[in-house]
């Protein structure tokens, strides 16, 4: 947290003013019946049903076991707070859906609705990107590449974080987000080594370059589902991206230059 909301504090705040006011500027003050457009389809949605509510508890009670007891765990009144492992948090959560009851005779999900509206792909795509990383860990390719790269030791520390930053951040253009952390991350923590680093110095930052993809369509679903309107082409996505890219390698860089030691106790 001491590191990724500033970082996407200061990000929203430059990327919202460069698309609204330097590449894309609005030329409407006001869209003509919007705010009744709006209003019209909140009240269609009428009030929070059954099913809704429980699903949001169950959310906020995942979301809440994840994120407490690592705020938490340095109380020690509070000890064993972090006993649940996040795979068994996420699992008991899923698991919930299926036995709580939505309405009579209907539970929140059945299984119906997990083969037909779980995107397997999605699933498939993160497991074989932990399995690559898995792989290029074991087989020990990651610290053979530590040791090739071992003379980047000799480069000052902003210049290493934002060499790893723009390679990371242009590469999950082309890739997804979690097959280039999966992919980046083992060999990173190999360089690290190599180099005589701190490896999370170089992690950390590769992950959040890993998620800074705003360029191409392939580069994360947000940008697939603008694409996928027909209102955005390719050119203007390129163009808006490649502004919002550097931002995020300077960003990066800078943020990790002075509160990355802090934050991470390096």
């Amino acid at each position: 947290m001491m590191i990724g909301v500033p970082l996407a504090s200061i990000f929203i705040v430059i990327g919202w003013l460069l698309m609204t006011n330097v590449l894309y500027r609005f030329k409407l003050d006001e869209i003509p019946g919007g705010q009744e457009m709006i209003q019209g389809e909140i009240k269609k949605l009428g009030a929070m049903s059954r099913a809704e509510k429980l699903v949001a508890a169950v959310f906020v009670g995942a979301a809440a076991f994840w994120v407490l007891p690592g705020l938490l765990s340095g109380i020690p009144e509070l000890g064993g707070i972090d006993v649940f492992d996040d795979t068994v948090i996420a699992i008991s959560a899923g698991v919930a859906l299926f036995l709580l009851p939505a309405r009579s005779g209907e539970m929140l999900m059945s299984w119906r609705d997990a083969e037909e509206g779980l995107p397997w792909g999605v699933l498939l795509l993160f497991g074989g990107g932990l399995s690559l990383a898995g792989a290029v860990a074991s087989s020990g390719l990651d610290e053979w590449f530590g040791a090739q790269v071992s003379g980047l030791g000799s480069l000052p520390s902003i210049l290493l974080v934002g060499s790893v930053v723009l390679i990371v951040l242009f590469l999950t253009e082309i890739t997804s987000n979690t097959a280039t952390a999966a992919t980046f991350i083992p060999v990173l923590g190999g360089v690290a080594i190599g180099i005589g680093a701190e490896p999370l110095g170089l992690l950390v930052p590769a992950a959040f370059a890993a998620t800074c993809a705003f360029m191409l369509p392939v580069g994360t679903p947000p940008n697939a589902i603008v694409f996928g309107t027909g209102n955005v082409t390719i050119g203007q996505m390129v163009r808006g991206g490649v502004v919002l890219n550097v931002v995020g390698v300077i960003l990066i860089t800078l943020i990790f230059q002075f509160i990355g030691p802090l934050a991470l106790g390096l």
